[in-house]
């Protein structure tokens, strides 16, 4: 008789904290509007501005989040963005790099509505393009197939079901080395004097919808 009353007990018992696991997990869809550039860490010699400049972009995610207190939680969100710069002579060419994207993040809710999210984001290269006023050139094999960034945001939940955020995202490894072309020590011009790398950066204004 006990066996027959514990085991449908047990039954409820596993089902409820199924269903209180489940109700923790949230699932949602993130759009992005971006400003992307590339920063390098040296210029040319007698260069007088960075060879890159800011430029409209995007991008869009599944997040799968969950909340384990009213204090922290943690998100998962694979999706696609395209980073890249505008660049060349009169800034009238661009590069586009589009990549899957895997931000894995950790998220700390304060002030009721606000919460923090800050981790790693991972990338891999998956098209990247040069594009001038006259051709298209595929620039695949000029930038390396894997980054990891590191992000940053603040996010104001509007409702349960809707919330946008501020992020920023900075690559931790570089995308391409290039190098610097000077005077040598010999008096020779053109010469390799030094070797520069390329980052990616950007910053997101992004908004997030439960489904």
């Amino acid at each position: 008789m006990k066996t027959k009353l514990i085991s449908p007990l047990v039954g409820l018992f596993l089902m409820s904290i199924g269903n209180s696991n489940a109700q923790n997990f949230k699932f949602d869809m993130l759009a992005g509007f971006d400003v992307v550039n590339i920063h390098q860490s040296a210029l040319q010699p007698n260069a007088t501005r960075p060879p890159f400049t800011s430029m409209m972009s995007y991008n869009v995610n599944c997040v799968i989040s969950y909340k384990k207190h009213d204090r922290w939680g943690f998100s998962v969100e694979p999706g696609l963005i395209q980073k890249g710069a505008l660049g060349g002579v009169q800034l009238r060419s661009k590069i586009e790099l589009k990549y899957f994207q895997m931000p894995t993040l950790a998220n700390i809710y304060f002030l009721h509505k606000f919460f923090i999210s800050i981790g790693p984001e991972f990338s891999f290269l998956i098209d990247s393009r040069y594009i001038n006023p006259k051709s298209t050139i595929d620039a695949s094999s000029v930038y390396k197939k894997f980054e990891l960034s590191g992000l940053i945001g603040i996010n104001y939940m509007i409702t349960k079901s809707f919330d946008f955020g501020l992020r920023y995202s900075r690559g931790l490894t570089y995308i391409m080395k290039m190098p610097l072309y000077g005077n040598s020590i010999y008096g020779n011009y053109w010469e390799v004097v030094g070797i520069a790398k390329q980052y990616n950066e950007c910053l997101q204004l992004t908004v997030s919808v439960t489904i």
